[in-house]
């Protein structure tokens, strides 16, 4: 009967054994799935920080560029109005020297 008793223990401390390696082989699948999951997640996330970095540069080069359109236009528009303004300016200069050396004619 002590021997029944005694193999019955060995009995239940194989089974215990067993049911801690499994727990253990569990315990390491569930660590190596987290671990997979946070890396794909985290891949992702870097992948959609990218892309929305890149589509924000996208944007603001689109509108940089626009501004810098909108800008070379006015400056454009503002260099004719000076060339214009020049030129009747250049035209009353004339005409002053003229009226300044025909006044100093008919002096003579």
């Amino acid at each position: 009967m002590a021997e029944t008793a005694l193999e019955e223990i060995r009995q239940a401390e194989r089974e215990a054994d067993k049911l801690i390696q499994d727990a253990a082989r569990r315990k390491d699948a569930i660590i190596s799935e987290a671990r997979a999951k946070a890396a794909r997640f985290l891949k992702d996330r870097e992948e959609e920080l990218a892309k929305n970095k890149a589509e924000s540069l996208e944007g603001l080069k689109e509108k940089l560029l626009a501004t810098r359109s909108k800008v070379l236009a006015e400056g454009a528009d503002k260099i004719k109005a000076l060339r214009k303004s020049g030129e009747k300016k250049t035209g009353e200069a004339a005409e002053l020297v003229l009226e300044a050396f025909e006044s100093e004619i008919s002096k003579l």
